[in-house]
Order: C-alpha cells, then sequence, then structure tokens
C-alpha cells in the first residue's frame, strides 16, 4: 500500500524511528477527536506520525456516540496499523508528543495518563472531550503492564469505536492475551453498542489509504 508523509513536524520531542535493518514491530493506533477542527486535527496528527513510523494502513473513518458521559459531541473514530523500531514505551512518548503538539495535556492517573483540565484540550473528566486521543492499542504480540504502558489496551475488547475500525484493517489478528480475533472480539459486542458506529464520509484524501 503506498505511503505518503504529511507535514514535516518542528516538535523536537518526538522520537525517531529506528535506522533501516534494525528489528521491526507492527504496531496499532486507535485515533479519536470532537473538539474543534476533528477532521483537520485527525489528519494532522496522522500526518505527524508519518514522520516517526511507518504507517501499512489507515482504517475508514467512523463518527461515534461518546461512551460513558453522553453530553458531548460525537467522536470521529479511526486504527491505524504501522511498522517501527520504537519500543512500546517510545512510542507512548511519541503519542503523547504529538497530543500535546495538538493541544492536549494528561496528568497521570495512577499508572496511565489521563486528561488534564485546559482549554480546548478536555476537561479532565473520564471519557470527557478531548481535541486527540491517540491510543497504542497492540503492539506485536507483546504484554505489557508497567507504570505508564499498557499492551494491549485494557479496554480494547470493550469499545464498538476501537474494534469497528480496527476489524476493517486486521479482522484475523489475534488478541495476545484473549485468543480471539479482532473481528471475534466484535462480534461479541451487542448490537446496541455497535450502533452508535457510524461511517464517516471525509472531505479530503487520507495519505493515499483508505
Amino acid at each position: 500500500m503506498n505511503t505518503r508523509t504529511g507535514r514535516r513536524t518542528d516538535n523536537a520531542e518526538l522520537p525517531s524511528n529506528r535506522p533501516s535493518g534494525g528489528s521491526t514491530s507492527t504496531l496499532y493506533l486507535g485515533l479519536g477527536s470532537n473538539l474543534g477542527d476533528r477532521e483537520g486535527v485527525l489528519h494532522e496528527a496522522i500526518s505527524r506520525l508519518c514522520e516517526h513510523l511507518e504507517i501499512k494502513a489507515v482504517s475508514p473513518w467512523y463518527e461515534t456516540m461518546p461512551v460513558g458521559k453522553i453530553d458531548q459531541p460525537d467522536f470521529l473514530n479511526l486504527v491505524l496499523e504501522a511498522r517501527t523500531g520504537l519500543t512500546p514505551r517510545e512510542v507512548i512518548d511519541l503519542v503523547l508528543a504529538v497530543e500535546r503538539a495538538l493541544g492536549r495535556q494528561r496528568r497521570m492517573v495512577g499508572d496511565l495518563p489521563s486528561d488534564e483540565a485546559g482549554i480546548g484540550s478536555g476537561d479532565g473528566e473520564l471519557n470527557g472531550p478531548r481535541i486527540i486521543d491517540i491510543d497504542l492499542l497492540l503492539y506485536g504480540r507483546e504484554v505489557v503492564d508497567e507504570p505508564g504502558v499498557q499492551v494491549p489496551h485494557p479496554r480494547l475488547h470493550e469499545r464498538a469505536f476501537v474494534l469497528v475500525p480496527f476489524a476493517d484493517v486486521a479482522p484475523t489478528l489475534v488478541h495476545p492475551t484473549l485468543g480471539r480475533s479482532i473481528a471475534e472480539l466484535l462480534d461479541s459486542l451487542t448490537a446496541e453498542a455497535r450502533s452508535g458506529v457510524r461511517r464517516f464520509e471525509r472531505s479530503t484524501d487520507t495519505f493515499g489509504f483508505i
């Protein structure tokens, strides 16, 4: 599949990918936005990630109803597949840096980063609105549970807004701890849960991907 990079980023804190010839792993990221120019923010996030990851596939985009805190705008969500020589922790550092560059700030809650209240970045509430959200869903077959890094994402299997686009790019991929494919995990959700996820027709191209 054609790989195109987006605009160059001047954010010096973003880690660089490993040189060619080194060991690489396949990872999957979930992206979402429900504040401001949702489509523009997601395009910019993909553009910045393209500079540091070898993006292999981007799912169709979906407009999704919020989960938990329902009095907020609908989200746009997608899943992308990439290859990288970065470690899981370095990938987390990368996505947090991209989020910060796009206006979101997080604080640590327990062992995982969460929203920090700030204008335009989310109100700090669990499941609250956010200008950008990037989650590391899977990293190869690795299982990591340490401060700041949990892979697989602990709520991946519960979320239709993740599993629907995920099944578009990797339906047969098997969850490393649950032993079920992404398509099977999606099928296990109720029809009501899946009904809140609707295909979104983009106004612009997504770097030559789906």
